[in-house]
């Protein structure tokens, strides 16, 4: 039988819950899932990262807003950071960068959207070429 809880009980839950071990993560490092209880019964937690919101207002002061910011290395025109996406001193670093400086127009075609195409092959074509 499911209970009936307030919106109040059940954000209340996260806080509540005991780690037991990371029990995946995906490639990307966007999402994990952790295995854990809350109360003494089995729960997962999954995480995922929010997507990056893409009004101008917000992506200009983007780079402003991080904190934190640790360089990884650096190999000429190519560097790498850790840094917070929250201004806090204690936050831990949620954001990995990588910084192109500076860029040549190669770059900027390599990085921007592709046009994408779907071949369907027969095996007559693929016999014929």
């Amino acid at each position: 039988m499911v209970e009936t809880r307030t919106t109040s009980e059940i954000e209340e839950l996260i806080p509540r819950f005991k780690l037991e071990k990371l029990l995946n993560q995906d490639q990307g490092g966007r999402r994990i899932t952790l295995l854990g209880s809350i109360d003494s019964s089995p729960a997962l937690l999954t995480a995922e990262r929010a997507a990056f919101p893409s009004e101008r207002s917000t992506l200009t002061a983007f780079h402003a807003s991080l904190a934190n910011i640790k360089n990884l290395g650096a190999n000429d025109i190519y560097h790498w950071y850790l840094a917070s996406s929250q201004a806090s001193r204690a936050a831990p670093p949620d954001l990995k960068l990588n910084l192109i400086y500076p860029c040549t127009e190669q770059h900027i075609k390599k990085y921007s959207p592709q046009g994408v195409r779907m071949v369907t092959e027969t095996p007559e074509i693929y016999r014929a070429h």
